[in-house]
């Protein structure tokens, strides 16, 4: 039977001091064996892709091989629950190696994650989802049009569903293109609306708002920059008070500013920070 989202949700808070180093015990312990832990589990990697990619890629390999280990199931529908996880915890390891500059590896991971897809078909939402991942590897590979057409597939998929919180996803992937290929007014546009008009949460509010900032950085736009300096006190606050190379970036984008705004003393403060 499986875990209720309460007892699910305790197993991931008594596991979390443990990890990342502790990862493979969700490989020996039967009770780490259910689907909503397993969801848990994989959210729990993908914020640490984001936080941490040098610790992230250990865990996320544990995760792929948490999927493989899950009872196959009996109906059609608990199989193709399993196949969607094979396809998540390939994402995730494509993920946590293009975080970690591996884009070769990112590449052949993303190979078989799109592979899975195919026979028998998964979900449209599933391999939107990791056209989504996609999408950003080849931004990192600096192929910006291939980039944006996963993304665009992937906001045919969630907009056909009328999914506001992966459509906002969508919106901020299209926004990490953009600034990537240094197409500042059309990131500017698309993350504005990102944020405008969608809820979005963790990381993906966290890292919209630093890219709208530094997108509005490279404008002339005098209202556009003290919006941005606002947004940045924002993300600030969500990456919490410790000192992280996150910050840094935020310090650096503040400081672009306040010497774009001709006010060179706090640009020098903020570039002390």
């Amino acid at each position: 039977m499986a875990h209720t989202p309460d007892h699910a949700r305790r197993l991931i808070r008594e596991l979390e001091p443990r990890l990342p180093h502790a990862a493979e015990l969700v490989l020996d312990r039967p009770k780490y064996w259910d689907p909503r832990f397993v969801e848990l589990f994989f959210e729990y990697t993908e914020e640490l892709i984001f936080r941490n990619p040098k610790a992230a890629l250990h865990v996320a390999l544990v995760a792929r091989r948490l999927a493989h280990a899950m009872p196959e199931g009996e109906t059609m529908e608990e199989r193709l629950a399993g196949r969607e996880r094979l396809v998540k915890g390939h994402g995730l390891v494509g993920s946590a190696y293009r975080a970690a500059g591996r884009l070769d590896d990112a590449e052949r991971t993303y190979e078989s994650a799109l592979r899975l897809c195919e026979r028998p078909r998964v979900s449209p939402a599933c391999r939107a989802e990791l056209d989504l991942r996609v999408a950003i590897l080849r931004a990192f590979q600096k192929k910006f049009d291939q980039g944006l057409r996963h993304a665009r597939r992937a906001e045919k998929v969630f907009g056909a569903a009328n999914d506001s919180e992966w459509l906002g996803r969508v919106l901020a992937t299209q926004g990490v293109i953009y600034v990537t290929a240094n197409r500042f007014p059309e990131a500017v546009s698309v993350l504005g609306r990102a944020l405008g008009n969608y809820r979005l949460i963790g990381r993906f509010e966290f890292s919209s708002t630093l890219n709208l900032a530094l997108a509005v950085s490279e404008t002339d736009d005098s209202e556009g920059l003290k919006k941005a300096l606002v947004q940045l006190r924002r993300a600030r606050k969500l990456a919490g008070p410790r000192r992280s190379v996150h910050k840094s970036v935020f310090y650096w984008i503040e400081g672009r500013i306040f010497v774009r705004c001709g006010s060179t003393e706090r640009a020098e403060r903020s570039y002390r920070k």
